[in-house]
């Protein structure tokens, strides 16, 4: 195996990724990698070298590489593995059962050169999300990973198109450097439990799962992935929790039927409405990534008897909304007009303090949206657990009582 230092990127010289690295006497043993750390590391006989290919098959390892946010555990035959703690030579489960060796390993960009710090991240996959195990312990996937939901799957879908925002979110910038890995084979391995693809870009189709970005399986899967949320306790709600901060403050206000009031000092300096937000690309197989809030028709301001509309394309709360798509400047179906906003919406204090909305000593701000066009989910209620001291417990001598004897949650006896 030929290798130059090209700067800090080790490059390799290896065969296609569909064919086996091998050597002239055939392919060689992995390394045998610990499995309990502090213990001493094996090591199984060096492989051959494989012969020097051509320069016309010559491939940059980092662009073959698939990439692992670091602190993933790959499935190896001594256990899972930290992928920063595996090396050239070690062997990780094919879900098949079968090894494939590392025959590459090094730091890779995380995201492609046109994708910008504020444009990059992550797809957070929970516990449990696709299956019970599946992943055994939460997951950073990059977007582009091909995620299975069993290890018999057929089909394999990338992450990005498996968001729901829910058990399987997107989380903005994120790291930007990943560790990289080539196999000698391309395989379907296991990354903290989950079915992930591994060189399926570059493999022939033959033998291994099909990667699908649209169609009925997809939405399916999308479909399956769901309803495993609400098994694990998510809902899906309307409700965005609208409310405004007033001067730091926190304004409940009237909120109902897609109305929104709220009344504050004509004094306040800082006033701003804040909702929750979705992103349309969870809940459907769709590429809007924008984190919406809500679908406003109309912004009034005023004393309650005299009320001044607000022009959402005033370029004072113009950057609080997201661009338009239809050329008329507004979003929304045929006969419908609002404009989204994002979290919050910043109101600057020149918009009460002038004209008729300056002449009392109240401001009412009323706030007309689409209470249906926005859904979110809400996070599974957390158990509340109540500690019950065992009174004759108490009573013994402190180098007489055991662990379990000081008492027990949610009323349950102790042990005695």
């Amino acid at each position: 195996m030929a290798a130059k230092d090209v700067g800090k990127v080790m490059t390799l010289i290896i065969p296609a990724m569909d064919q086996p690295l091998q050597g002239p006497g055939g392919g060689g043993r992995c390394r045998d990698h610990a499995r309990r750390e502090g213990t001493r590391t094996r090591f199984s006989p060096v492989p051959p070298v494989p012969p020097v290919m051509r320069r016309d098959t010559m491939t940059r390892m980092d662009e073959l590489a698939t990439g692992f946010i670091p602190g993933t555990m790959l499935r190896t035959p001594s256990g899972d593995v930290a992928v920063e703690n595996l090396g050239p030579g070690d062997c990780v489960l094919a879900a098949s059962g079968e090894m494939r060796r590392i025959c590459w390993i090094g730091l890779i960009a995380a995201h492609p050169p046109t994708v910008g710090r504020r444009d990059a991240y992550l797809v957070h996959v929970a516990a449990h999300a696709c299956a019970q195990g599946r992943p055994a312990r939460d997951l950073q996937v990059l977007p582009d990973m091909a995620m299975g939901q069993s290890v018999h799957d057929e089909v394999l879908v990338p992450a990005r198109e498996l968001t729901n925002g829910a058990t399987i979110a997107t989380v903005p910038g994120g790291v930007m450097e990943c560790w990289g890995i080539v196999l000698d084979r391309a395989a379907v391995v296991l990354a903290n439990g989950l079915p992930v693809g591994v060189g399926m870009a570059q493999a022939r189709p033959g033998g291994l799962p099909r990667i699908l970005t649209r169609g009925p399986l997809v939405a399916a899967r999308r479909a399956g992935l769901a309803g495993r949320a609400q098994d694990m306790g998510w809902r899906v709600s309307t409700c965005m929790d609208v409310h405004a901060m007033v001067d730091g403050r926190r304004l409940r206000g009237d909120v109902k039927d897609g109305v929104a009031c709220f009344i504050f000092p004509a004094t306040a300096r800082h006033v701003r409405v804040v909702s929750r937000t979705f992103v349309p690309a969870d809940w459907a197989a769709c590429d809007d990534r924008r984190a919406l809030g809500l679908a406003v028709r109309r912004i009034s301001l005023g004393d309650g008897m005299r009320m001044a509309e607000v022009d959402p394309a005033d370029p004072r709360i113009a950057p609080a909304f997201h661009a338009p798509l239809h050329p008329d400047g507004t979003d929304g179906a045929e006969g419908t007009a609002w404009r989204w906003t994002r979290e919050t919406l910043s109101l600057p204090c020149a918009l009460w303090r002038t004209g008729t909305q300056a002449r009392g000593r109240e401001v009412m701000l009323r706030l007309e949206f689409d209470a249906a066009a926005s859904q979110c989910w809400v996070l599974p209620a957390v158990p509340v657990r109540t500690f019950h001291p065992d009174p004759a417990t108490l009573r013994r001598p402190a180098h007489r009582r055991r662990s379990a004897d000081y008492g027990a949650f949610d009323g349950a006896p102790s042990a005695s």
